[in-house]
C-alpha cells in the first residue's frame, strides 16, 4: 500500500472515526467453523491476513474479541509510520519491523511479546512489499519458536475500491456486504523440517485464498 503524501498528513483521530464509521455500515456474514469467535481460547494467537485486507481488521478485532490485546507488525516505511499512529486509535500495539529474518527487530519483538503472554499477534505474511498473496516463512517460524497457533483471517467484499498499489489494497464502500472467514488454528511444530514448513506454507496460502 502506498498512501498519498497528503493522506499521511491527515490526523489519525478523524481517520479512525472515518474507518469505524464505514465499518459500521458494512453487513457482516461470519464464517467461523472452528467456533473461535464464540469460544476464544485463553492462549494467545497469531492472526494471519493478506496485506490488502487490513482495513477492517482493527475494528473487527475490537468487536469480536473485546478485552484481548493485539500487536500488529508494521513496516518501517512512511506508510507504516502513519498506520502505527492509526492503530493506537484502536488500542492496537504497532510493532515496527519485519519477520523476513529471525534476527530482525520486529521478529524479536514479536517473540518477546509471545513469551510475556497475554498478547495476540497480527502479521500479513505477504507484507510489506509482496509479492501479493505469497507466504513468507517468518510467520511459520514465529509459530515454531513460540508455540502459538496461527489463525488464517480473510474477508471478501461485494463493493470496494482497490488502490493502485502492489497489493491492490481494498477499501470497503459503505453498506457493502462482507463475508468474514476465520480459519481453524494450527501450530507449526518446533522440529518441523524445511519440507514440512513448505506444507504449512501452502496450507496457509490456500486457507487465506485470494
Amino acid at each position: 500500500m502506498a498512501l498519498k503524501h497528503w493522506l499521511r498528513r491527515f490526523p489519525t483521530r478523524p481517520m479512525a472515526i472515518l474507518v469505524q464509521g464505514v465499518a459500521k455500515t458494512v453487513v457482516y456474514d461470519l464464517h467461523d467453523p472452528a467456533g473461535l469467535i464464540a469460544h476464544p481460547p485463553n492462549s494467545s494467537l497469531i492472526f494471519a491476513f493478506w496485506h490488502n485486507r487490513f482495513f477492517l481488521l482493527p475494528y473487527l478485532y475490537r468487536q469480536f474479541l473485546p478485552g484481548r490485546k493485539l500487536a500488529v507488525l508494521i513496516s518501517h516505511s512512511n506508510d507504516g509510520q502513519y498506520l502505527s499512529r492509526l492503530l493506537t486509535q484502536f488500542s492496537v500495539l504497532p510493532i515496527r519491523g519485519s519477520t523476513s529474518r529471525k534476527a530482525s527487530s520486529g521478529f524479536r519483538a514479536m517473540v518477546r511479546l509471545a513469551q510475556r503472554g497475554g498478547w495476540d499477534l497480527g502479521i500479513a505474511p505477504d507484507g510489506p512489499r509482496g509479492p501479493r498473496y505469497s507466504i513468507q516463512k517468518g510467520i511459520l517460524q514465529l509459530s515454531q519458536l513460540t508455540g502459538l497457533a496461527i489463525v488464517p483471517v480473510t474477508y471478501h467484499l461485494t463493493r470496494k475500491l482497490e488502490l493502485r498499489s502492489w497489493d491492490r489494497f481494498q477499501v470497503p464502500l459503505p453498506f457493502s456486504y462482507c463475508r468474514l472467514c476465520i480459519g481453524a488454528p494450527f501450530s507449526v511444530p518446533y522440529d518441523a523440517s524445511e519440507k514440512e514448513l513448505q506444507v504449512y506454507q501452502e496450507r496457509l496460502r490456500v486457507e487465506l485464498g485470494s
